[in-house]
């Protein structure tokens, strides 16, 4: 048999840790349920918190479409 290729690769690593890949997006999507419930029980504005929770993942997502291959 040949050498596997880049995506055979990542495709064997994401069959192997799905499970792992799970429990950290449960565990990811909990805390931004305590950070939502924290800051609208202080009194922020619902419209402001999607403003600001959008405006945060188009920054932290910007890298990938800007430097990919």
């Amino acid at each position: 048999m040949g050498e596997l290729t880049f995506c055979e690769k990542v495709s064997e690593w994401f069959k192997i840790s799905k499970s792992y890949l799970l429990i950290l997006a449960i565990q990811v999507s909990a805390g931004m349920f305590v950070i939502t419930m924290a800051a609208l029980n202080k009194g922020m504005s619902h419209y402001i918190f999607v403003v600001y929770r959008n405006a945060i993942a188009t920054i932290a997502l910007a890298p990938f479409f800007f430097f990919k291959k």
